[in-house]
C-alpha cells in the first residue's frame, strides 16, 4: 500500500495596523489615516489533521474572546464540507500583538485566514469558488 504525503501546511500572514488619526471618523464613513505595523500581526496556519478539526489560538486571546475558537472551528468545518475534504483540518492562529489594543487584530486575523485559505487552495488545487462558497 502506498501512503500519500500530506499537503504542506498553508500559511497566511497579515500585519497589525495603527490609525494615526480619524479612528472615530471611520465609524461614520469618513476617511482615516492608517499604516501597517509589519513587525506585529497575525499568522494563520492550516494543515491536514489526523483527528477532529482543531483550532488553536493563544491563551490571552482565548480569555478575551472565549467564543472565537468555536466560531473559527465552525468556519473550518464549512470549508471542509464545501471542498469535500475527508480529513480534518488543524488551524493554528498566532497573534503577535496583545488583545484589545486597537491594533486591528480582528481584521488582521480575517486577512491572514483568507491568505492561508488561498495558499491551501494553491497547494491542493481547489478552485477559488469552492472556498468562497464556504
Amino acid at each position: 500500500m502506498i501512503e500519500l504525503a500530506r499537503p504542506a501546511p498553508a500559511v497566511g500572514v497579515a500585519p497589525a495596523k495603527i490609525l494615526l488619526f480619524g479612528e472615530h471618523s471611520v465609524l461614520y464613513g469618513e476617511p482615516a489615516l492608517g499604516i501597517p505595523i509589519p513587525s506585529r500581526g497575525v499568522t494563520v496556519r492550516i494543515e491536514e489533521g489526523t483527528g477532529q478539526t482543531r483550532v488553536a489560538i493563544g491563551r490571552a486571546w482565548a480569555m478575551h474572546k472565549p467564543n472565537a475558537t468555536d466560531a473559527i472551528r465552525a468556519f473550518a468545518l464549512r470549508v471542509r464540507e464545501a471542498r469535500e475534504i475527508a480529513s480534518p483540518l488543524d488551524v493554528g492562529i498566532d497573534f503577535d500583538m496583545p488583545p484589545m489594543t486597537g491594533l486591528g487584530s480582528a481584521s488582521s486575523a480575517s486577512l491572514a485566514f483568507v491568505r492561508a485559505l488561498h495558499a491551501w487552495n494553491q497547494t491542493t488545487g481547489t478552485r477559488r469558488r469552492e472556498v468562497a462558497e464556504a
